[in-house]
């Protein structure tokens, strides 16, 4: 195996394609499900080791209680309140030490998928962030990571009517 041990993990110049973020449907609710970069090359055409690295860390943090087992017994791990999107239920491989695909899903798999493949870099999504949470029995996962992406548009309106606010202030505090 070739592993390509990344000197500059912050960038992602080794590879070729531009970032993915396959979203998978969970009970008529839409989750974030693999993220991720495509077509590594040259030392990146091997294994990325921090895709191998971010889900032994997951595993670390999500614990080995045997309560944090106990509900993927039917194959699955439901979220709970207070964490968000509770309701939603992840499928796992058996034994539930790693997410599966769901039914129907053909897009990236997640960071807490059982294996890699090459020339590839995963990274940290939604459904990893959700089922390291309910395994480690997290209680304040930030609820702001799951919302939807405004429409630019709305990122427009937003930008426009803060630059008019702050106008508008500096118009007041002059004498």
């Amino acid at each position: 195996m070739d592993w390509f041990v990344d000197s500059t993990p912050e960038t992602d110049e080794e590879f070729t394609g531009s970032l993915v973020r396959d979203v998978a449907v969970l009970g008529g609710v839409a989750v974030n499900y693999g993220v991720g970069v495509t077509g590594g090359t040259g030392a990146a055409d091997g294994t990325d080791l921090l895709s191998v690295l971010i889900p032994e860390i997951g595993h670390i943090l999500r614990g080995s209680s045997p309560d944090a087992f106990a509900d993927a017994a039917d194959g699955d791990v439901d979220v709970t309140a207070p964490r968000p999107l509770a309701g939603v239920q992840i499928p796992v491989t058996p034994g539930g030490f790693h997410l599966a695909r769901p039914a129907g899903y053909a897009g990236l798999d997640p960071a807490m998928f059982p294996s890699i493949d090459v020339e590839l870099r995963r990274f940290i999504s939604d459904a990893d962030l959700l089922y390291v949470a309910q395994g480690g029995n997290w209680q304040e996962v930030d609820p702001a990571r799951f919302a939807a992406v405004p429409e630019p548009s709305a990122l427009l309106l937003l930008g426009s009517a803060l630059a008019a606010l702050a106008g508008r202030r500096r118009v007041r505090r002059r004498p």
